[in-house]
């Protein structure tokens, strides 16, 4: 190594040597004499790490530069030839670099700093396009390096099931949790909150409602969350209001109406039914209202929720098109009703929404981090979820 290189290298505290020292302090250096490479000990804001900083700062290329150039940011996808461990590629539309840490045909792995930050990250493509995604399946901040068109999907917390006493009624299914659907919105550098809304407890006594789903946000966008279904009470309750209302619930004399839905982040719960067998209302769903019950003993079922994996959209803003979102390239179900329960024939729930009970069972728990509603006697209801993705 030269010998201006070598002073340079020793301006500052460091350690010599083969392998990089256990226990680094952001700022420390690390010469290794085999490479004739300087390395310092970084923190980017999301991790640590040792950065080159005497060949040009760009990772550990064996030719010390520049292997591979583009103007998108590097993919599973981004092959060529020579392509290895080690290599580097450059973005010089961003002015940034990656290290290839997995060179398998088609499914490399590059890290770098890309446009965002936090949550549990995936790469995935439709048609031709490749896509960052990061999950947050609970609270934390999502930080962003760039001005970028980011697509948000943000789902509150479902809302309980009711619940009822033996041959004397049924619960309603509790409400989904409001879906906020922000596609292609741009947003500047910076840190962004996340709360995933928790789920609403299912009711454990015949005259209180469900509990209703906690709020899920995003910056400064917010998705309601769902309410909680309707019990037996003293003669007729019913669903509470929320992103999507929970099913009504049903002792004898007259109708059980279901809570109301939030405008373009869900829809109404079912009414309960009155007749020789009680039954519970479905809780509404992101994309359909709740079942109404109309048969003695029969429960209604839970509203639709949204279905990803394909790509038509449906427009939160207006409340039309068909109910179905592509964040993740994956066939999950958001955001679906709890079934009403029923003192001869419970009824389901749909896209993470729990299913009602008879009198004397249990309704199921809607599915964690889909926001679904619980199940007609007792079900919880699913926590929230949000997804961020941007094309790289």
């Amino acid at each position: 190594m030269a010998l201006d290189k070598v002073s340079a290298a020793m301006m500052n505290p460091q350690s010599v040597g083969e392998s990089a020292p256990s226990n680094p302090t952001v700022g420390q250096r690390w010469y290794r004499a085999s490479t004739a490479v300087t390395y310092q000990y970084t923190n980017d804001g999301t991790s640590s790490f040792w950065l080159d900083i005497s060949s040009g700062g760009i990772g550990t290329s064996t030719g010390k530069g520049v292997d591979f150039v583009g103007d998108i940011d590097p993919h599973s996808a981004t092959n060529g030839s020579g392509l290895a461990v080690g290599s580097v590629y450059y973005n010089r539309e961003k002015n940034r670099h990656f290290v290839c840490t997995n060179a398998t045909t088609n499914s490399n792995v590059w890290s770098g700093k890309y446009a965002g930050h936090g949550g549990s990250t995936a790469t995935y493509a439709i048609s031709g396009t490749y896509y960052n995604v990061h999950t947050f399946t609970n609270n934390g901040t999502f930080f962003l390096n760039d001005t970028t068109a980011l697509d948000i999907l943000i789902i509150a917390g479902g809302g309980g099931g009711g619940n009822g006493t033996s041959n004397e009624g049924e619960g309603g299914g509790g409400g989904a949790g409001g879906v906020k659907w922000y596609p292609a919105n741009s947003l500047v550098h910076g840190s962004y909150s996340i709360t995933v809304g928790g789920a609403g407890a299912g009711s454990t006594t015949s005259t209180g409602q469900g509990g209703d789903g906690a709020n899920s946000v995003f910056g400064s966008f917010t998705a309601t969350g769902g309410g909680g279904g309707g019990s037996r009470n003293t003669s007729v309750q019913s669903g509470r209001a929320g992103g999507s209302g929970g099913g009504g619930g049903q002792r004898d004399d007259s109708t059980a109406n279901g809570g109301a839905g939030t405008t373009n982040q869900g829809n109404n719960g079912g009414s309960a039914f009155e007749g020789a067998q009680m039954s519970g209302g479905g809780g509404g769903g992101a994309g359909a209202i709740g079942t109404s019950s109309t048969t003695t003993g029969v429960g209604g079922a839970g509203g639709a929720g949204i279905v990803e994996g394909t790509t038509a959209l449906h427009n939160w803003t207006t409340g039309s098109g068909t109910v179905v979102v592509e964040i993740n390239g994956t066939d999950n179900g958001y955001a679906g009703g709890g079934g009403g329960g029923g003192q001869t024939t419970p009824a389901n729930g749909q896209h993470g929404g729990g299913n009602g009970a008879t009198n004397s069972t249990a309704g199921t728990d809607a599915t964690a981090n889909t926001g679904g509603g619980g199940g007609g006697q007792g079900g919880d209801g699913g926590s929230g979820i949000v997804i961020v993705r941007y094309a790289l």
